[in-house]
């Protein structure tokens, strides 16, 4: 399951979770989670978008294992320039969310 326990802390969400969670699964849900400490199961969080797949307990090392293995075949000039044309123009955004949570 996962679960943001921000409120009942009485603290704010960090980690850019305000700004996040609200892209990846809607204000709705994002309120839901990051307002009023809901929790979510895998399911629910691969339904959302949070997490991309979800893998049962029995076969979970064997499937990350042969997906860390693909991984590491690719390019890694190719990922890290990948990376930043997806999420580059962001990052200023995303330190001034940080700061202010």
């Amino acid at each position: 399951h996962f679960t943001t326990p921000f409120s009942s802390l009485g603290q704010s969400p960090e980690a850019c979770s305000s700004y996040t969670f609200p892209r990846i699964m809607g204000y709705a849900k994002a309120n839901e989670i990051l307002l009023f400490n809901a929790k979510i199961t895998a399911r629910q969080a691969e339904a959302t978008g949070l997490v991309s797949e979800v893998f049962p307990e029995n076969t979970f090392a064997a499937e990350t294992a042969k997906r860390v293995q693909a991984m590491a075949q690719l390019p890694v000039k190719s990922l890290v320039y990948s990376k930043e044309l997806i999420r580059g123009r962001e990052r200023k955004l995303l330190h001034e969310v940080n700061v202010n949570e």
